[in-house]
């Protein structure tokens, strides 16, 4: 049963990832704050507290107003989501391998 649920937020990850790289792109902060939440919660849920901790940055940079006056530090955070979720699927492979 860990093995299905695990299997689970592992399969949700690939879809979350490229609506926030979407998201990104188009530079729709509205879908950057709504899919890094999304991911965050799933991510505390499963245990994966980086990947959450990486989450929760992008919520407070929106949460303090900082995305009007650095709007460039989103980048990086997005970056940080993205090298966190890389080592969650990476562990996730190796234990249900």
């Amino acid at each position: 049963m860990l093995k299905e649920i695990l299997g689970m937020f592992e399969t949700s990850l690939e879809p979350l990832i490229a609506l926030l790289e979407q998201h990104r792109a188009h530079g729709c902060s509205t879908g950057i704050k709504f899919e890094a939440h999304k991911l965050g919660s799933a991510a505390a849920q499963m245990g994966a507290m980086r990947l959450s901790k990486a989450c929760r940055a992008i919520s407070r940079y929106f949460d303090s107003g900082e995305f009007r006056t650095a709007p460039a530090g989103l980048d990086a955070l997005v970056d940080d989501v993205m090298t966190e979720t890389v080592r969650v699927q990476r562990k996730l492979h190796q234990l249900l391998g």
